[in-house]
């Protein structure tokens, strides 16, 4: 059964080298600043030596820790003071493949057949290791191959007991899923013998529901691979709401998951990261980046930021290692702090219940949804003008407090007319 704490998550992807150059320790430094902005769960870039220069996904030593990021007791330290804050760390792990560099190919490559590691590598009719993509220096692990599902266990669950990890983000989940389906609840098994509130987050399409039944607690809210399911939308503002409505409706997945609780609540929602770039603030403006903070928070599912997402950073995260200064000219920290905080206070934002209200409802510009049940007073309807001009939008109720602004609307004959000047959101419960 997923942990209770999962519900309430707010995600932060943590990509050490941008924090500064002691790494670890610079995270350490800032766990009270990301704390006040409202994240509570630490996502850490991959801990196990990559090839040189490399992100962390080429890896070459599954049970090494990287050493430019910092120490071992650097890492348990982070571990620690965010846990003394209430806080949890989930870190990446890359159990699909090894880089071509890693000992075990390099001896297959000395040694072919003779080598004891010739079996853990998935092969093709032609006897050569598969691969994804363009990934030829990637080859797939044979999951198959008894050994390699020990070792891989063994070295998750050692990385739990070793740093006290709250659990992982499953890089290329959805390959091992298509050659080996049964390893992933074996996984969870064991991970849930050593911890059992342990989160694993799958790099697959949330709306895929076999994830969630087999030891996933969440998936991302991708149409495709590494694709998001908005794609587009705010490249136009005077579109925005309609294709956020569309994808909002043809991506949210419904049912039920493996513990019996709505599986909308599965899903990562995020604008920046490590496959999308950081870069949404300087593509999109300000006005919609403030947006984008109350949209992630509103949503159903678990709002994700990722390194400088919340100061409008602009780097691609592969190719630029250089520490983030960190300034914040736009302010958007204290808008992400504002959504983040009325999260926090509604529970109607944590339910399962979403409804999305209609374009003849909310106006061309306006994006439009309740969270809640809509008999019930705690209900919150969620109002977000992504047009350039104002709108108006007429709303049931004798009166509306909004705790986006604070401000209480008041109705005439059983209905409320709300004003929304371009780029405001708004947070309506009755009064």
């Amino acid at each position: 059964m997923a942990a209770p704490w999962i519900r309430d998550a707010v995600v932060y992807g943590v990509l050490p080298p941008k924090f500064g150059p002691h790494g670890f320790a610079d995270v350490t430094a800032r766990l009270g600043e990301l704390q006040r902005t409202g994240v509570n769960t630490l996502w850490l870039a991959p801990l196990n030596t990559p090839t040189q220069g490399d992100y962390g996904y080429e890896v070459v030593d599954h049970a090494a820790l990287r050493p430019d990021w910092g120490t071992h007791a650097e890492l348990r330290e982070l571990v620690r003071s965010a846990h003394a804050r209430g806080m949890h760390v989930i870190a990446d792990v890359v159990p699909n493949h090894t880089h071509d560099d890693h000992p075990w190919y390099q001896d297959v490559l000395a040694r072919g057949k003779a080598s004891p590691y010739w079996g853990r590598y998935e092969r093709g009719r032609d006897g050569a290791p598969t691969h994804y993509f363009d990934w030829e220096h990637l080859p797939n692990l044979d999951y198959d191959n008894a050994a390699v599902r020990r070792y891989m266990t063994d070295t998750l669950v050692g990385m739990v007991r070793d740093y006290d990890l709250d659990g992982f983000r499953v890089d290329v989940a959805w390959g091992v899923h298509e050659r080996r389906p049964d390893f992933f609840p074996a996984l969870r098994q064991a991970l849930d013998a050593v911890k059992p509130d342990t989160f694993l987050l799958a790099e697959a399409p949330a709306r895929d529901g076999w994830f969630s039944g087999a030891g996933f607690d969440a998936a991302y809210d991708w149409a495709a691979r590494f694709q998001a399911s908005w794609k587009g939308a705010f490249d136009d503002p005077a579109q925005t709401a309609d294709r956020l409505r569309t994808a909002l409706r043809r991506d949210t997945p419904t049912g039920v998951a493996r513990d019996g609780a709505a599986q909308v609540s599965k899903v990562l929602r995020l604008l920046d990261s490590n496959d999308l770039g950081v870069h949404f603030r300087r593509d999109h403006g300000v006005r919609t980046a403030r947006l984008g903070a109350w949209l992630l928070a509103t949503l159903p599912g678990i709002p994700a930021l990722f390194t400088g997402t919340d100061v409008g950073a602009s780097y691609d995260p592969y190719r630029d290692p250089r520490p983030l200064t960190w300034h914040d000219p736009d302010g958007l920290r204290a808008t992400w702090t504002a959504a983040l905080g009325v999260r926090r206070e509604l529970p109607a934002l944590t339910s399962d219940s979403f409804r999305l209200l209609t374009r003849a409802q909310t106006g061309a510009g306006v994006l439009g949804y309740v969270r809640g049940d809509a008999g019930d007073a705690g209900a919150a309807t969620v109002l977000l003008n992504f047009d350039a001009t104002a709108h108006d939008v007429e709303l049931r109720g004798a009166g509306l407090h909004d705790a986006a602004t604070g401000a209480d609307l008041a109705g005439v004959g059983g209905r409320v007319r709300v004003h929304l000047a371009p780029g405001q959101a708004r947070i309506l419960q009755r009064r």
